[in-house]
């Protein structure tokens, strides 16, 4: 024997290890790259189907508050208008007296203006208020 072994050049298992390097190169990048593209297409399926949940969702808040305002109008069409004159001093002095009652120890004077009407029943919150501004008595509260 002369000292041959039966085993691979040096040169050559150099070589056969750069080229397994490589392979093994090209095949990580091969991976990543279906990775990213598959989690790039699971993204887009599911903004889609969350794009159309929301959709869905929206159409039929939309819906809801058509038939709400159908139910409103048919409503307010069937009901008859009725105008009644209201006497708004009147209404003021009571307003003012169940304020009175509700804190005797307050003083106030107030002044209501004389023959005021409307034509709608409609609450006024202006004596009260003017009650809620006034907080060293004696006071003026103008419910005019």
């Amino acid at each position: 024997m002369t000292g041959q072994s039966s085993s691979a050049s040096p040169r050559e298992s150099g070589s056969a290890g750069w080229l397994l390097g490589l392979v093994y190169v090209c095949l990580t990048a091969g991976i990543v790259a279906a990775g990213y593209f598959y989690y790039r297409n699971y993204e887009r399926n599911y903004r889609s189907e969350v794009e159309r949940q929301l959709s869905a969702i929206a159409d039929l808040k939309v819906g809801e508050l058509v038939q709400w305002r159908k139910e409103r109008l048919s409503r307010a069409t069937r009901a008859e208008l009725r105008r009644t004159m209201v006497d708004l001093t009147a209404l003021a002095g009571e307003i003012v007296a169940e304020l009175e009652r509700a804190e005797p120890t307050r003083t106030v004077r107030w002044v209501i203006a004389p023959g005021l009407t409307a034509n709608r029943a409609r609450r006024s919150a202006s004596a009260t208020n003017a009650w809620s501004a006034s907080t060293r008595p004696p006071s003026v509260a103008n419910c005019a």
